[in-house]
């Protein structure tokens, strides 16, 4: 874990880069308190689901539902900040390749911007190791990368989601060797 010294005091957004399973939960030992926005039909997978809703009772979305599920996570990510849960969110909303992003979903920006909080940006290098639709994994240190606090109320959500995403994104050619060979191939 490197950048720990980049935590806020107060619960804050965290909005973390999607491309592994196991940032899902390897993250959740260096972090105060939090829970995640996931869609509501991984709450349905037998006991592991079952699980996740009564440990980390997380807010759960249809992502069908637009501005509903936007919505919903402004709402109930509100209550968990008061309450001094952080709210993690894979802003890609879902698992992307090593090299690959795509336009990060407004409610993690939104959120922060209503509640008055900060967003922590978080890259690592998992995929380095154990890549999305991969059974097998490989040995190696998996780094967690958290950037400087990104305050969210001095700009639009969308203005937000851009910075956070540049960050992120620099930071995994940074750390990822994934991402720097497919940086070395399209060259």
């Amino acid at each position: 874990m490197e950048g720990q010294k980049n935590l806020p005091h107060n619960a804050s957004v965290i909005m973390i880069k999607h491309s592994s399973a196991f940032e899902t939960y390897g993250h959740i030992p260096f972090f105060p308190r939090s829970t995640w926005v996931l869609k509501r039909t991984i709450l349905w997978i037998p006991f592991i689901g079952w699980a996740l809703k009564f440990v980390l009772r997380p807010i759960a979305i249809d992502r069908n539902a637009g501005r509903l599920a936007v919505k919903q996570v402004i709402e109930q990510g509100q209550k968990k900040l008061k309450e001094g849960t952080w709210v993690t969110i894979f802003p890609e909303g879902t698992r992307m390749p090593p090299g690959k992003t795509r336009k990060y979903g407004i409610s993690g920006a939104a959120l922060a911007k209503v509640a008055g909080v900060s967003i922590v940006p978080v890259a690592h290098n998992a995929a380095d190791f154990w890549q999305r639709r991969e059974l097998t994994k490989r040995s190696g240190v998996v780094r967690f990368c958290i950037g400087p606090p990104i305050d969210a109320s001095a700009q639009s959500p969308e203005e937000t989601n851009l910075i956070v995403q540049k960050w992120i994104e620099a930071k995994m050619h940074e750390i990822s060797s994934a991402y720097q060979d497919i940086s070395k191939d399209a060259h």
